[in-house]
């Protein structure tokens, strides 16, 4: 049993390596039209850290993004309507799983950061409201993506938001 699950944390921390901003998952957490950016708020999750702690956002006021499957993840960002927000989040060490629902008042045109610190037995939630004009990029999302080489870091843009 230890040995499928060191292979399954084995091939988990591959395809997260791989993973850049073309496998980011977005979302639109509202019906109808898409929104202009300044008529929404982005909820974000640092998915990938470096530290094997994997961060997602998987509910929105009840309504669940999971996805089928094990490689198919949660959304690491959400585009909400301006207001109060329940946020399910989801926090993947190693074999465990910690989750947490955030409560969440958004405004509209800001991006608010939720993050993990998280430790093996442990895990910390907050929430940080980024500066007013704050542009997501990848780079905020999966930080260590773009650690190395010359991998072009640009911003993510809500219209490809499904």
């Amino acid at each position: 049993m230890r040995l499928r699950l060191a292979g399954l944390v084995l091939i988990v921390a591959a395809l997260a390596a791989c993973a850049g901003p073309q496998s980011l998952v977005r979302r639109r957490a509202y019906q109808g039209v898409a929104l202009a950016p300044h008529q929404q708020a982005t909820v974000f999750a640092v998915w990938d850290t470096g530290d094997g702690g994997l961060t997602y956002l998987c509910e929105v006021d009840g309504r669940s993004y999971r996805r089928p499957g094990y490689a198919n993840p949660c959304p690491s960002v959400l585009y909400v309507l301006p207001g109060e927000h329940r946020i399910g989040v989801e926090n993947h060490r190693g074999g465990r799983v910690s989750v947490v629902i955030v409560g969440l008042r958004t405004e509209a045109a800001r991006t608010y950061e939720i993050s993990v610190d998280s430790r093996p037995g442990v895990a910390a939630f907050y929430v940080r409201e980024m500066e007013p004009g704050f542009t997501l990029t990848y780079k905020d999302v999966g930080p260590t993506f773009f650690l190395k080489g010359d991998r072009v870091n640009t911003p993510i843009d809500p219209a490809d938001a499904d």
